[in-house]
């Protein structure tokens, strides 16, 4: 997010994405429980299923998007992958937390004076104005002792 924020051309967009996409679906949610405390059904009902069938699109496309993938990857890497019932559960509650997470990022995106990656702390400034303030080399001690683990 800190990326799209300082040279994204169109940032205003992704900030635009990131209202329609967290902001909206959350306020049916908050829509249809305030709608539940004030006794208002039909409205409960109506906000909470718009709420519910936004998330069931996003679970299937997110299904056909694995489905459609899953030959490249088998031929690629020859690994094994099963959507089970139990991952489809998971994924149908990761959803909604990758919406908030989201926001989350754009938010502190806004607010991130520094950023430390890999050893390297920078400042940030501006887009064109960022200054390296402590560097410290990657050292082979640094490296995780499971080596199927990411750096």
């Amino acid at each position: 997010m800190l990326s799209s924020r300082l040279y994204h051309p169109q940032w205003w967009a992704v900030i635009a994405d990131a209202l329609q996409t967290v902001l909206l679906p959350n306020l049916l949610l908050v829509l249809s429980i305030a709608a539940l405390w004030t006794q208002q059904w039909d409205t409960a009902t109506l906000a909470f299923a718009s709420y519910g069938s936004y998330i069931v699109a996003l679970l299937l496309l997110a299904i056909a998007l694995e489905i459609g993938a899953k030959p490249i990857i088998q031929h690629n890497a020859k690994v094994k992958t099963k959507l089970s019932p139990a991952t489809i559960i998971r994924m149908l509650f990761g959803i909604p937390l990758t919406h908030w997470f989201y926001g989350l990022a754009l938010l502190l995106s806004f607010w991130m004076p520094k950023v430390t990656w890999r050893g390297v702390t920078y400042q940030i400034k501006g887009p064109w104005h960022i200054r390296l303030i402590q560097y410290r080399p990657y050292q082979k001690l640094d490296q995780p002792i499971d080596s199927k683990v990411s750096l």
